[in-house]
């Protein structure tokens, strides 16, 4: 499914290189005993792939592992991401909602 979101954004956008953001529950964080605790731990996870438009196998595989590379660091806070992306390569990054009331 997020493959098939990453080739439609290609086609649309014309881009290459895209960033989507994707849910994650959250409760896969190193916390003790977080999965018996009640309440919402989504969060939200960037994940980077470029995709050709081409061979949807190809494309399939890139996004997969670059859903798997993301997952590898899902406790860092989108807060921290777009700061340090915003920094180092100047990008004209919207800072996400504040997850504090």
């Amino acid at each position: 499914m997020l493959t098939a979101f990453f080739r439609a954004l290609r086609v649309e956008t014309g881009q290459a290189d895209l960033v989507v953001g994707t849910a994650i529950s959250g409760r896969e964080l190193p916390l003790p005993d977080v999965a018996e605790m009640f309440g919402c731990f989504a969060r939200a996870l960037p994940v980077r792939a470029q995709v050709s438009g081409g061979d949807a196998r190809a494309d399939l595989q890139r996004v997969s592992a670059a859903f798997h590379a993301s997952s590898a660091h899902a406790g860092v806070p989108l807060e921290r991401i777009a700061s340090v992306v915003k920094r180092e390569s100047g990008a004209r990054c919207p800072a996400p909602p504040s997850s504090s009331p």
